[in-house]
């Protein structure tokens, strides 16, 4: 197999970035795919329900995860679960239809009514109004837990073999060890 080497300097290597010292990350076109399976699974046309389109991401980014497990990448992976949260909450305002809909769907999850018209009633697209105060109080991580889906950042870290345990030990005296 051969490798491939960017402007950087990085060897890329079967969806892994090689850095100087060795350490593997995520590269640049993985994500680019994993965000690519992510739009096609949360395409909001799709007509599906919202537990199955969980059930499809928990199996695809898990099988996912346990591919890249030995990658360090906390941040991106960070910015990738809070992109797929908008991409749901998006997906899940979508499927309230009208502003009577999503209003009524807001208050539901615990917002006052004047907050929940306002971000029903606003003219934006649903890709702005998923990142709405409103949308993220309504549907937040607790809510994605609740309807099943699971905590990415909890997995990568059990999976993850360089877990970052930090251990003290003292020294005794100062910065010269008397």
């Amino acid at each position: 197999m051969q490798t491939t080497a960017n402007k950087y300097g990085t060897q890329i290597f079967l969806g892994h970035a090689i850095g100087w010292e060795g350490q593997l990350y995520l590269s640049k076109e993985s994500e680019k795919r994993f965000k690519q399976t992510i739009r096609q699974l949360t395409r909001r046309n799709r007509g599906v329900s919202f537990t199955q389109v969980i059930s499809e991401l928990n199996a695809k980014v898990r099988g996912w995860l346990y591919y890249f497990r030995y990658a360090q990448m906390k941040k991106k992976l960070r910015y990738l679960i809070s992109w797929l949260q908008r991409k749901l909450r998006c997906y899940r305002l979508k499927q309230c239809k009208r502003a009577i809909g999503m209003m009524r769907f807001l208050h539901r999850q615990g917002i006052p009514k004047n907050r929940a018209w306002t971000t029903a009633a606003s003219r934006k697209g649903w890709w702005r109004k998923a990142h709405t105060p409103a949308a993220h109080e309504a549907m937040n991580n607790k809510w994605f837990v609740k309807q099943g889906l699971i905590d990415f950042n909890k997995l990568y870290i059990n999976l993850h073999p360089l877990r970052e345990t930090a251990v003290y030990e003292s020294t005794h005296g100062g910065v010269r060890g008397r």
